[in-house]
């Protein structure tokens, strides 16, 4: 008869296991930075200049997994609206699937970033 102490152990060797295959390595940090950098290149481009791309959410309270989404908050130092970044973005083919939400409570852009 298997014990209880050796099935908790088997099933937290399990969970350990599953979350170092699926935690962000430093590659995927990296990567993430670098989606950042062509956000932010891609605004700059088009006129906001001073724009910033902050990242917040899993990938910086270091819970996110390799398929977490990427949360930004875009400073883009003047006034702009989701629909003229979603059609920024739509004229990158870097992005895919994008989509802007403007009335919601906090207006977003959902995009995917082609490459990664």
């Amino acid at each position: 008869m298997i014990s209880t102490n050796m099935i908790e152990s088997k099933l937290d060797e399990k969970i350990l296991d599953l979350i170092k295959k699926k935690e962000l390595k430093v590659g995927d940090y990296d990567e993430r930075v670098k989606i950042c950098a062509d956000i932010r290149e891609v605004l700059v481009e088009a006129g906001y200049t001073s724009c910033l791309v902050y990242p917040y959410g899993s990938t910086i309270n270091s819970v996110g997994f390799t398929d977490s989404d990427l949360d930004l908050y875009l400073d883009l130092g003047l006034s702009g609206d989701t629909l003229k970044i979603a059609k920024i973005l739509e004229n990158c083919t870097e992005f895919v699937d994008i989509e802007a939400v403007p009335n919601a409570r906090v207006p977003i852009v959902k995009a995917v970033h082609f490459l990664s």
